[in-house]
């Protein structure tokens, strides 16, 4: 053992000991620690194994090559967690260009040994402080793609495998420039239940869900999120009120139990986003969280009119159950109401694991 490996282990058992829980076991500040028990020569060597570089420089704060540290291996399963949004996802390129591989924006979420990333916003089976509020603009998010936040000598990830905490990533060699390597066009779409955008992307404009009177079969079926300032055509504008027209009407949360019951009679605030930085998306109704590969914009709780009125469109609105200030009368409109499952035994939607009667969730998914 040289110098600098046993000043390591000396500060990382001195930390260790002060704080109260191992570093491997290491959890945010808001969070119990860990009883510290008897300190063996086995969570010793774990110690200078697992933790990461950066985890070393949150204990000892010296400048200590922590490359010299034993780099084993490490990296297994995934789960889709449910957290919030993603900071900064995949550009859709396996190409980068610094040697460390620090802008590096691909998918690659599995390690030479074959095992799954752990997402950077959970905290299991690895609890760490790598978390995008920490390491802003440094690709990492709601996903477990390989990246490099902490300057280590290359992209890495916490593994999936509790045995093994972290592995680095083969994500091939840097090149001298990525400017063609791929085209991505975009798209844009339609917020509902809150005025801003999640993660990377951008506000188009912030508007009124707007759809048909709650009451009507006629006028059109779907939602539209209307701006909060119109511009006419003083051409063709006819004053007045005119029997010959459909109609265009807030849009009010209804329901009187389940999700948004507090935000009954407010009117419900949409935001039309720009997302640059992937091609497609779908909205995954049933579900809050995103099959493995995609990325999720946001989630929340699918919603439509109620059964008794003309039909609507199913949204999915956010989680949040953004409204509009000032909005809290019960002035009829349109109505949005949770949507529930009603299973079938025998066919149809099945009540297994359908529940008949639960309201269901959903999200906005995106690659």
């Amino acid at each position: 053992m040289n110098v600098k490996h046993a000043f390591i282990i000396c500060s990382l058992l001195f930390a260790s000991i002060t704080s109260g829980a191992l570093v491997k076991n290491k959890v945010k500040n808001d969070q119990p620690e860990e009883a510290v028990g008897e300190i063996t020569e086995e969570a010793t060597n774990d110690i200078v194994n697992n933790v990461k570089p950066a985890e070393v420089d949150e204990i000892s704060r010296d400048n200590v090559d922590v490359d010299e540290i034993s780099r084993e291996d490490g990296n297994v399963d995934q789960g889709i967690g449910i957290q919030r949004y993603d900071e900064e996802p995949s550009d859709g390129s396996e190409c980068y260009t610094l040697t460390d591989g620090s802008d590096y924006r691909g998918t690659i979420s599995t390690t030479p040994n074959g095992r799954t990333c752990q997402q950077w916003t959970n905290q299991s089976p690895h609890q760490h402080t790598m978390l995008p509020e920490n390491y802003p603009n440094s690709g990492l998010g709601d996903h477990n793609y390989c990246r490099n936040p902490d300057n280590a000598a290359g992209p890495w990830c916490y593994t999936t495998d509790p045995a093994q905490r972290w592995e680095y990533c083969d994500v091939g060699s840097p090149r001298t420039k990525c400017s063609d390597e791929t085209v991505l066009a975009g798209f844009v779409y339609t917020r509902w239940g809150h005025s801003s955008c999640p993660g990377n992307a951008k506000v188009v404009y912030n508007g009124i869900m707007s759809g048909k009177y709650y009451g009507t079969g006629g006028s059109g079926s779907n939602y539209l999120c209307l701006p909060e300032i119109p511009k006419y055509d003083d051409n063709v504008v006819v004053h007045g009120t005119q029997s010959d027209r459909a109609s265009l009407y807030h849009v009010q949360f209804y329901g009187s139990t389940g999700p948004f019951a507090s935000n009954r009679y407010h009117d419900v605030a949409c935001s039309v986003c720009l997302q640059e930085y992937r091609n497609n998306h779908f909205m995954y109704p049933g579900r809050d969280d995103c099959p493995n590969g995609w990325t999720r914009e946001y989630y929340g709780y699918l919603m439509s009119a109620d059964d008794s009125y003309g039909t609507t469109e199913y949204v999915c609105v956010d989680e949040s159950g953004g409204s509009l200030s000032g909005t809290s009368s019960n002035v009829n409109g349109g109505q949005l109401y949770p949507v529930e499952s009603k299973c079938v035994t025998g066919g149809g939607i099945p009540c297994a694991p359908y529940v008949d009667g639960y309201e269901l969730t959903c999200a906005i998914c995106s690659i």
